[in-house]
């Protein structure tokens, strides 16, 4: 098993999942990064949001300057 290996099950209902890949059990995680977006359990939106927000946020502060003008 790979140690990057995680299982995610999405419902609404937090239970763990029970697989084993090479007679081990990987981590249960309540949300993952796939392909650039965020997956949660609940299959809500609301962290994806507010992790690119934080990502333009932080985006925008870094050419701050090129839209202000010279001093």
């Amino acid at each position: 098993m790979k140690k990057k290996t995680k299982v995610i099950r999405i419902s609404n209902h937090p239970t763990t999942v029970q697989i084993m890949t090479d007679q081990k059990q990987p981590e249960n995680v309540k949300y993952r990064k796939y392909f650039g977006s965020t997956v949660t359990h609940e299959a809500g939106c609301t962290r994806e949001i507010n992790s690119r927000i934080v990502m333009d946020c932080h985006a925008f502060n870094k050419k701050k300057t090129f839209f202000s003008p010279a001093n």
